[in-house]
């Protein structure tokens, strides 16, 4: 459930989703919505997942000799333990205006293993942030950093 709360709170603050939910009167039925449009199974017959509508597949870059984007940097962790979350937005700091965090999840040895990844950048987040490349990942989630 918090998942689902805190995806419909970054798509509440994104600009680029406001004219589809914030309709007066309808942005409880249009959250519903599209909570419903971005849910599917990440693996054969699981159950159905959100997703915050932003397509993590092509985060990565097909040559590390490709120029990296401006204000951005990744981290990696395969054995995160607790908050995902926490570990990511801990990352967030100084000049950083907002993250990704997208999962690998690989069968290798008749078991899933998880991967995570976060990359944060100097400005709000935006689904123009996505860059073109070649990795593969079926879970993301956006958060903008709020300052005091």
């Amino acid at each position: 459930v918090s998942a689902v709360v805190g995806v419909i709170a970054v798509w509440l603050s994104q600009d680029e989703h406001a004219a589809r939910l914030q309709v007066p009167g309808k942005v409880a039925a249009n959250v519903k919505a599209m909570v419903k449009e971005f849910s599917y199974p990440r693996i054969k017959r699981g159950p159905p997942v959100i997703w915050n509508g932003i397509d993590p597949r092509g985060l990565a870059y097909e040559s590390p000799r490709k120029p990296a984007t401006p204000g951005r940097a990744a981290d990696s962790k395969s054995d995160v333990k607790g908050n995902i979350e926490k570990w990511c937005l801990d990352r967030c700091a100084g000049k950083c205006g907002s993250v990704f965090i997208y999962r690998i999840l690989q069968f290798k040895n008749g078991k899933y293993k998880e991967g995570y990844f976060c990359t944060t950048y100097h400005s709000k987040w935006s689904n123009d942030l996505v860059q073109p490349g070649v990795l593969v990942a079926d879970a993301g989630a956006a958060f903008n950093k709020i300052s005091p």
